[in-house]
């Protein structure tokens, strides 16, 4: 049968910084072996970008990324050089399952 993906992001906005929490906190219950998320891994794929603006925390901004665009408005997944990132998780939707193989 067909896998369902889920998602999980975090510091698309770089100053958010409680995301790096937040993801952390995920990824351990997930990989925790617990009833609960045994059950969502049998069930699901899941993608988790930790950080999806590593360039704009390491520089300090506090929404934009170094072209001084703001990624969370960005989502249409065209071939944009302001965006490689986004297009990256894009790219990588379209691309088959590892449980594919």
């Amino acid at each position: 049968s067909e896998m369902c993906i889920r998602d999980s992001t975090g510091r698309v906005h770089p100053g958010e910084t409680n995301s790096s929490y937040a993801v952390q906190g995920f990824l351990k219950k997930l990989v925790s072996g617990s009833k609960e998320s045994n059950f969502l891994l049998d069930r699901y794929d899941f993608y988790v970008y930790p950080m999806i603006n590593p360039d704009g925390v390491r520089f300090g901004n506090y929404r934009c990324n170094l072209a001084g665009q703001d990624m969370n408005r960005n989502w249409k997944c065209e071939n944009n050089s302001f965006f490689p990132e986004l297009l990256t998780i894009c790219l990588l939707y379209t691309s088959p399952s590892p449980r594919d193989s």
